[in-house]
């Protein structure tokens, strides 16, 4: 499955990917802080799934909000611990030593991008599922949800065109 002669190197982060992970980090603690701080206040339901108008169709008791931040927070690790062994990826080109650096450090990027994409959306889910059980309602109103849907298209094929392109560029 694996491309045993792959060169293995060992990357340095530039300042942009240790930004993006501590972002990461922030939005990891967010998820179970947030509702740490609302917990006595919520009622022991809340709800947990939503259909494709935003009502609610299922509920949960209320420590899910705590398995929700925990299957956020290994996301976030094993994408953290994935980006450790950029040679163990898929490439659309064959990986040579003369482009493995170059190769490595534009996957390990978009991996980056990904995880934080990700650890937004928990974020996001986080928020909504406190401020609806709290009677909030829905915070962010109609103009703000498609703003969030244009980020996430934005965070999700941004970097990964940006990277297929630079990748076909370069050889």
């Amino acid at each position: 499955m694996f491309n045993e002669n792959r060169p293995k190197i060992k990357l340095q982060k530039d300042q942009t990917q240790k930004v993006l992970e501590i972002i990461v980090l922030i939005c990891v603690i967010f998820c179970f802080i947030y509702p740490a701080i609302y917990y006595s206040a919520l009622p022991e339901q809340v709800p947990m799934h939503f259909n494709y108008k935003g009502e609610v169709n299922s509920y949960g008791g209320k420590d899910s909000l705590f398995v929700l931040a925990i299957i956020g927070a290994l996301t976030s690790f094993a994408l953290f611990k994935l980006n450790q062994y950029p040679h163990i990826f898929n490439y659309p080109i064959k990986i040579t030593k003369e482009n493995a650096e170059k190769q490595y450090k534009e996957s390990v990027k978009m991996i980056t991008y990904i995880n934080v994409l990700i650890a937004i959306l928990f974020v996001i889910t986080s928020y909504q599922i406190v401020n609806i059980a709290l009677n909030n309602g829905n915070q962010f109103g109609i103009w703000i949800e498609y703003l969030i849907y244009t980020i996430v298209a934005t965070l999700t094929f941004g970097p990964l065109i940006f990277v297929l392109l630079k990748v076909f560029r370069r050889n």
